[in-house]
C-alpha cells in the first residue's frame, strides 16, 4: 500500500521485506509478447543452425542479452504478483562502449553493470536516466521500493598502468609506492596518447573529479586473487587491489562518490543504495567532509530536474564479511538467502551481502558472533 505522495511507506525492519535483485540486461526487454513461448519438446526448434552448448554459455558472458529499464518497468505487475516489496537493481551505469583494450585480455563481461566508465548517465544499452526515473515513479504507485547497487571504491579499467614505457592493463600487486600512471583509454579499443585528459563522453572516466591518477590507489592487482590478509586485516591487500578495476583511493575521493549518488537519490526518488564491496573500503578511510562542490559531468549530457528531498529517511546497507571472516553477510534473522540465484539474473530472495548499515560495515565483528542486524527506518 503506497503512502502520502504515492510512496511507499518505509518498513520498520527491512528483513521483514520480499528483495528481489536483479541485472537489467538479463531481466526483460519488454517484447516477451513478440516472441513465441519455448516448446520444451522440441528444443532445438528454438535453436539456430549449427548451435553448440559451449558458445551459447560463452555468449552470456560476453554480450548483452538486451534487458532494459523500461523492460523492468513492463514487468512491474509480475513482481507485485509476486508479493515482492522492494527491489534491489544491479548497476545500471555506463560501461565502456568496447569493454577490452588493445594487447589487453579480452573481456567483455562487464553486462553486469560493475565496470563503470560514467557514472553520471545511464547505459544506453539499458535506457536512459529519464527511464530510471519512470521506472521508480512506477514502482512507487505499486507500492515497491527501488534499492540501487552501487560501487563506492572502484571503477572500471579505464587506464592503464606505466611499466617502464610500456602500457601494461594488471601488474601484479605492490604495496606501494603506486605504480606510474600509463594512458587512458579511448571509446574505440585503444588509448589516448599519454598525457591527453579525457575530453570526449567515451574517452576515460567521468566524472571529471575521478581524472586525477592521485584519485586511484595505483597498486595493481592482476585479478588472480585478493592476495593473502583476511577480514579482520585492516591492511589487506584486496582493500588496495585492483580486481579487474581501478581501486579508488577512498581518502581522496568518498566526498566525490557521495556527491555522485546524492545526485542519484534526488534525480530518481530512490529508496536507498546497496553499496557493493564495502568490505574493501580500508579502515582508516577519514571520515567524508560535510561541504558539498558537486561534480562535473561529461560534456553533452542534458540536465534533468531534481526531486526535493527531506520527505523520508532511506537506507544504505553495504557488502560487508560474515562474523569471523567466512565469508559475506547472508543473514536475515536466522534464514539463509537465494542469493546465488538472484546473482544469476534475477530472483526472489532476502538481500545477501546487503542486511548490515553502511556507518557499522567497517567495524570488525567478534570471532564467531551471531550477527543479528535490524535495519529501522525512521519516518520523518
Amino acid at each position: 500500500m503506497a503512502g502520502a505522495a504515492g510512496l511507499p511507506p518505509l518498513p520498520s525492519d527491512w528483513r521483514d521485506e520480499v528483495i528481489y535483485f536483479l541485472l537489467p540486461d538479463r531481466f526483460s526487454d519488454g517484447r516477451e509478447g513478440e516472441r513465441p513461448l519455448l516448446d520444451r519438446s522440441d528444443l532445438w526448434a528454438a535453436r539456430p543452425q549449427g548451435w553448440r552448448w559451449d558458445r551459447w554459455a560463452r555468449s552470456g558472458r560476453e554480450r548483452y542479452q538486451g534487458g532494459t529499464l523500461s523492460g523492468v518497468a513492463s514487468r512491474l505487475e509480475y513482481l507485485d504478483d509476486l508479493g515482492v516489496t522492494a527491489l534491489w537493481i544491479g548497476p545500471v551505469w555506463k560501461q565502456r562502449p568496447v569493454a577490452g583494450v588493445e594487447g589487453g585480455p579480452a573481456e567483455p563481461d562487464d553486462y553486469h553493470g560493475y565496470a563503470v566508465q560514467d557514472f553520471m548517465e545511464v547505459d544506453p544499452r539499458l535506457g536512459t536516466r529519464a527511464d530510471l526515473v519512470a521506472l521508480v515513479r512506477q514502482a512507487h504507485r505499486r507500492g515497491i521500493r527501488v534499492i540501487l547497487d552501487v560501487l563506492l571504491n572502484h571503477s572500471g579499467e579505464n587506464w592503464d598502468y606505466d611499466l617502464d614505457g610500456q602500457d601494461v592493463v594488471r601488474p601484479p600487486y605492490r604495496a606501494g609506492p603506486p605504480y606510474d600512471f600509463g594512458a587512458w583509454r579511448d571509446g574505440k579499443g585503444g588509448r589516448l596518447p599519454r598525457g591527453i585528459v579525457p575530453t570526449g563522453p567515451d574517452h576515460g572516466v567521468w566524472p571529471e573529479e575521478l581524472q586525477s591518477p592521485e584519485s586511484y590507489t595505483r597498486a595493481g592487482g592482476d585479478g588472480g586473487s585478493f592476495g593473502p590478509g583476511g577480514d579482520e586485516d585492516p591492511d589487506a591487500p584486496y582493500r588496495r587491489a585492483d580486481w579487474f578495476s581501478r581501486d579508488l583511493d577512498m581518502g581522496t575521493r568518498l566526498q566525490t562518490m557521495i556527491e555522485i549518488y546524492s545526485y542519484w537519490i534526488a534525480l530518481a526518488d530512490l529508496d536507498g543504495l546497496r553499496v557493493d564491496t564495502l568490505k574493501h573500503v580500508p579502515w582508516s578511510t577519514p571520515a567524508p567532509s560535510a561541504g558539498r562542490s558537486g561534480v562535473r559531468r561529461a560534456p553533452g549530457q542534458e540536465e534533468l530536474p531534481h526531486r526535493r528531498r527531506g520527505r523520508r529517511r532511506r537506507h544504505h546497507p553495504g557488502e560487508v564479511p560474515e562474523a569471523g571472516g567466512a565469508g559475506p553477510v547472508s543473514r536475515a534473522g536466522d534464514r539463509r538467502d537465494q542469493g546465488d540465484a538472484a546473482r544469476r539474473g534475477g530472483g526472489q530472495g532476502r538481500a545477501r551481502g546487503a542486511v548490515r548499515p553502511l556507518h557499522a560495515a567497517a567495524r570488525p565483528q567478534p570471532q564467531g558472533a551471531r550477527q543479528q542486524v535490524r535495519l529501522h527506518a525512521r519516518r520523518p
